[in-house]
């Protein structure tokens, strides 16, 4: 995460007032200001830990998409599509992994990815 990506996120940004406050708090305040400080450490971690696992999910569908379309159709049409389709999901939350989107844009590719692969899927297995 660049300087940029950290100052656009909420969740960071909240964190570091937080931090700021504890910081300048007395000895007396300071038991009260930790909380919100390890409780924004803690939302930030598992925010993280949320969106690799999307990412990394909708990765993986992706190329499941792909293997069946590879694999188990006979029919040129859902070949191809389950193929494009599966390619163009890895590829799209590759882009995302590497460029430098906003916060909710990292959230709502891979859940639109898996999304789509899940109904393409669904609609495929009920031929």
């Amino acid at each position: 995460m660049n300087e940029e990506e950290r100052e656009a996120d909420p969740l960071y940004r909240k964190g570091l007032e937080a931090a700021a406050a504890y910081d300048d708090a007395d000895s007396g305040q300071r038991r009260k200001k930790l909380a919100p400080v390890l409780g924004y450490g803690l939302a930030m971690v598992v925010a993280h830990w949320v969106r690799e696992a999307l990412q990394q999910g909708a990765v993986l569908f992706s190329v499941i998409v792909a293997a069946f379309g590879v694999f188990d159709t006979e029919n040129p049409a859902w070949r191809f599509g389950l193929v494009a389709a599966g390619g163009a999901g890895a590829a799209l939350v590759f882009i995302v992994l590497r460029s430098r989107w906003s916060w909710p844009w990292q959230y709502f590719v891979p859940v639109v990815v898996l999304g789509a692969d899940a109904l393409l899927l669904v609609l495929w297995n009920q031929r």
